[in-house]
């Protein structure tokens, strides 16, 4: 049978890569708000090709498809956060009773 540390990143280390993605996705969120807002505007000046509406409503739908998965890893990080902080309390009481 494996060890437990062979098994699976440690509780540190998932906290750790999913404040990455987080900032990642929000990243990405702001960049495509950006695009979509300068698309919007261009499509002000002049006539739109045909389709190029119908083009940007489907990025404000991925916008918001974004930032909506933005919102629940950031409530899945504060889990692994409470998680990672229940585990460390754990392993220093386990540590002091072996004492």
């Amino acid at each position: 049978m494996a060890k437990r540390n062979d098994r699976a990143p440690s509780m540190g280390r998932l906290l750790e890569q999913s404040e990455d993605i987080k900032v990642l996705i929000e990243q990405c969120a702001t960049d495509l708000s950006l695009v979509n807002s300068g698309i919007a505007e261009e499509l002000k000046a002049q006539d739109p090709m045909p389709g190029v509406e119908s083009a940007l409503s489907k990025n404000v739908e991925i916008e918001d498809s974004v930032k909506e998965a933005s919102e629940k890893l950031a409530v899945v990080t504060a889990g692994l956060e409470n998680q990672a902080r229940d585990r460390e309390l754990l392993d220093h009481q386990f540590a002091a009773a072996q004492e």
